[in-house]
């Protein structure tokens, strides 16, 4: 395992020599896959065994309402395992600006001339996040979704 988690390290490193920066940005997520299922499966057992409670003593209206909540945190779960996988990353490299932007397995790339690219950052509004901009040319892209 150490040996395999080296290697990956090396990997990531030799490609970061090739180019002059690289920042790859991610959301941060506070379970593991398996942490997720876990959290989902006790919910799912603690909810059915309260519900089935209230069933036997005669209140049957609660499992519908409980079958009905397991749904919307199923649903839930789903949205964030889907989003798991998700990046931003800005790579410069000679007289290249390259931005890859993947979200729910769609990888969308921007390509800017590093001399025509200019970075700006835009001031947080009410409700409404600072946000990085790159343009050139009349095209932008907002950069750092991910990033607080």
């Amino acid at each position: 395992m150490r040996r395999a988690m080296n290697h990956i390290i090396m990997e990531y490193t030799e490609a970061k020599a090739a180019v002059e920066f690289m920042l790859v940005a991610r959301r941060d997520h506070s379970l593991s896959p398996v942490g997720r299922q876990f959290v989902l499966a006790s919910f799912f057992l603690v909810s059915t065994a309260i519900s089935l409670a209230f069933f036997a003593v005669g209140a049957w209206p609660v499992l519908p309402f409980a079958g009905l909540e397991l749904a919307a945190v199923c649903w839930a779960f789903r949205c964030v395992a889907r989003h798991a996988a998700d990046f931003e990353s800005i790579v410069i490299d000679g007289d290249r600006v390259v931005i890859e932007r993947q979200a729910q397995g769609q990888t969308n790339r921007f390509e800017f001339n590093r001399y025509w690219a200019q970075v700006r950052c835009i001031p947080a509004r009410s409700g409404q996040p600072a946000s990085l901009v790159v343009r050139s040319h009349g095209r932008e892209v907002v950069f750092g979704r991910h990033l607080p």
